[in-house]
């Protein structure tokens, strides 16, 4: 009976998790992120008139998809900067001296390191609105009329990848 009820809260809390998410079809709110010399921005603003992928990580999931990103980096060269990466990292645990100082550095640095601004979210709002899952890569794609065209968190299978792929190419469209 026992390993029932585990088992049983085991998939209600794998449900809830996933039912976060903020579903594919919806439209995506607007929120503040900010680059590592604090210069605030609203999401949308980064990717006006543009599709994005959203890639919303803390400091356990950077690993997560590695594969994914590379393919996507690679695509993205091929689509005329019809489909921008944003990339959020979740630091609202470090919305305090002297951490927030730290966790500036070393966005610059990261930034640096792959090519591409990333952001911050210092206020949770973010995480928030994607519905994000902590520990979690979380993706999110939205078209130029901000539309979800496709949420997770987690690592992706293949087919995974490949479906999200094509997602990109359509969306560039």
């Amino acid at each position: 009976m026992m390993r029932w009820v585990l088992v049983f809260t085991f998939v209600l809390l794998v449900a809830l998790e996933a039912a976060a998410m903020i579903r594919t079809g919806s439209t995506l709110g607007d929120f503040k992120v900010h680059d590592y010399q604090d210069k605030a921005y609203s999401i949308s603003s980064l990717y006006a008139g543009k599709a994005a992928l959203i890639v919303f990580e803390d400091k356990d999931s950077g690993k997560q998809n590695k594969t994914f990103k590379k393919r996507f980096a690679a695509l993205q060269k091929t689509l005329g900067g019809k489909v921008v990466l944003i990339p959020v990292a979740d630091v609202s645990k470090y919305d305090y001296w002297p951490a927030k100082g730290f966790v500036k550095d070393a966005l610059r640095d990261a930034g640096k390191k792959v090519g591409v601004k990333v952001y911050a979210d210092w206020s949770g709002k973010g995480k928030t609105a994607l519905g994000a899952s902590a520990k979690r890569s979380n993706l999110v794609l939205v078209d130029k009329s901000r539309r979800v065209r496709w949420a997770s968190a987690g690592q992706l299978t293949k087919i995974q990848e490949d479906k999200l792929l094509d997602l990109v190419k359509d969306a560039a469209r």
